[in-house]
């Protein structure tokens, strides 16, 4: 049973460069087709990514989750810096 929407292919990899991935694929705990996918992925970038619209709930999760990280670290560097003092050796 295929899936829809995914494309099997053949392709030619130099060795090392095949060898390299799939010790790349086994340190992460990954498949070396996950691996290959998720390099690929962040290759083509988020261009890619906003032309899919199966993207874009993700896309705007992890905007949000950056959003809030981003308040949390701002509201970190204004306390340190109330308190400098509090931090030097």
């Amino acid at each position: 049973m295929r899936d829809e929407g995914i494309t099997q292919f053949v392709a030619r990899l130099p060795s090392p460069m095949h060898t390299e991935l799939k010790r790349l694929a086994k340190g992460a705990d990954r498949s070396l087709n996950t691996e290959i996918v998720r390099r690929l992925a962040q290759t083509l970038g988020e261009d890619f990514a906003a032309e899919q619209p199966e993207a874009q709930p993700v896309l705007a999760q992890t905007l949000e989750q950056m959003r809030e990280q981003t308040n949390h670290l701002r509201e970190i560097a204004r306390m340190a810096s109330l308190h400098r003092d509090d931090f030097r050796a």
